[in-house]
């Protein structure tokens, strides 16, 4: 009896330091990012969930120029120190209803922030933060079955960050890289529609928002001298030029098959014709229109309200003077109200709206009727897109920049083509000292994706 009852005491201590350990660790981890995790759960729907819900701002919203500058470097050096003491494979480890599609494009933003600011892998206070990014993005896209379901975006953004790289820090390895890249991206166009969701399937779309990080991706990596089809860039900025409609608004399918346009697309049509090609400039000027006429609504579109907003700062960005001070006169505290106490951006549920493709071009009411929260996302993702929203608003967004050159060539000591040692990579995954994860996650039917390969950067 005595014998069983120490057995007991020793089991019960025993399971008590494990789970003392246990919350230690799961404490740490929550502080290092302090943000909500994305929720899993499917948008409501309903009425119940269309109440807009804003925070109090957690700074004034009457900030000096000045102020502003230095709020936008605290936050930033704040964001990078949490991506730096990251634990996690994926620096931003954003997950969208259990699937990972949404690291490489949030990975990819940040990266082109800090570009934005004037770093490079070497050089720069965030060069650390941005190697770290680099190396993931680079060697991460492309791999089997990650994010398979979106994986057009997770191609999209990567190259488009890769190619910034490459345009201050040329590699004929990183060209090569891209190349690859290019090469399986363009093998889910289809003609003037533009991108799906996914290379392979064609089941729903073709989607404006996905063509436009497409066609600014080749229109980049055209830039850095990487194999990009010219006709083929062509056709689809042809197909995003007829996406715009009679009111000068975008529609959210490629091929008009809803009766309502929104002015967050139509922004970034607007920045990725204005970018990385000609066009009518007509048309160019009834979008630029439509976006000003209904600036306020300019996050209110389907599925993120951020990219919505990064999809209009640009395009406000890429435009003349008025065009750009009558969209920041809105959107300036837009900036500073969704900045969270305690926290870096978080934004609450907001209501989509649709306007009526024509002259009038009135509000469409059953636009209002449904909602895709950015909660959905979680507050990392939240957080990368309004440090782009903001860096645009400060015009220093490398997105809105028509270089005046090509990338020089790159010096025959290339420095970086280890990074892209495949054979090498493969071999340290077969001998156990990277992780090969093919995970078939026992998630809702609705969630239920797979993940790829995840390898550690060190």
């Amino acid at each position: 009896m005595h014998s069983m009852s120490l057995r007991r005491q020793t089991t019960l201590r025993w399971g008590l330091g494990v789970a003392v350990l246990l919350s230690l660790a799961i404490g740490a981890d929550a502080a290092e990012w302090k943000f909500r995790p994305a929720t899993t759960n499917r948008p409501k729907t309903g009425k119940a969930a269309q109440t807009p819900t804003t925070a109090p701002a957690a700074v004034g919203l009457d900030l000096s120029a000045s102020q502003r500058e230095a709020l936008f470097g605290k936050l930033l050096a704040r964001y990078c120190r949490v991506i730096s003491a990251s634990r996690s494979t994926a620096p931003i480890p954003v997950r969208l209803g259990g699937w990972p599609a949404l690291q490489v494009p949030s990975s990819s933003v940040m990266g082109l922030v800090l570009l934005g600011e004037g770093n490079t892998r070497r050089k720069g206070p965030r060069a650390r933060t941005l190697d770290k990014l680099y190396k993931y993005v680079a060697v991460t896209t492309g791999g089997p079955n990650l994010g398979a379901s979106h994986e057009s975006w997770s191609l999209a953004f990567a190259i488009l960050f890769l190619s910034e790289v490459h345009r201050v820090e040329p590699s004929t390895a990183l060209r090569t890289r891209i190349t690859k890249l290019v090469k399986r991206l363009e093998t889910g166009r289809n003609g003037e529609k533009g991108w799906y969701h996914s290379l392979k399937s064609a089941s729903y779309g073709p989607f404006v928002g996905v063509t436009i990080w497409c066609v600014a991706a080749l229109g980049s990596a055209r830039e850095q001298g990487a194999g990009v089809d010219a006709e083929g860039l062509a056709t689809s900025l042809r197909g995003l030029e007829k996406s715009l409609g009679r009111s000068g608004g975008a529609f959210y399918f490629t091929r008009r098959r809803s009766s309502d346009v929104k002015p967050g697309r139509t922004g970034g049509v607007a920045w990725v014709l204005t970018r990385y090609g000609q066009t009518d400039q007509a048309k160019l000027a009834a979008a630029r229109r439509f976006l000003i006429e209904h600036v306020e609504a300019a996050p209110k579109g389907h599925a993120s309200w951020m990219m919505n907003m990064g999809w209009a700062a640009l395009g406000a960005a890429s435009a003349d003077d008025k065009t750009r001070e009558a969209f920041w006169a809105v959107h300036r505290e837009t900036i500073l109200r969704t900045h969270a106490p305690g926290a870096f951006f978080r934004v609450q549920r907001w209501s989509e709206t649709g306007f009526r493709d024509s002259k009038d071009s009135k509000p469409i009411g059953r636009g209002e009727s449904k909602t895709w929260p950015d909660p959905m996302y979680g507050d990392a993702w939240a957080t990368v897109w309004m440090f782009l929203v903001w860096q645009a608003e400060r015009g220093k967004s490398v997105l809105t920049t028509r270089p005046k050159q090509t990338a020089t060539a790159p010096k025959p000591a290339d420095t970086i083509a280890a990074d892209f040692d495949e054979s090498a990579m493969i071999a340290r995954i077969r001998k156990g000292q990277g992780a090969a994860v093919n995970m078939k996650k026992k998630m809702p039917s609705s969630t239920r994706r797979t993940t790829g390969i995840v390898i550690p950067l060190r």
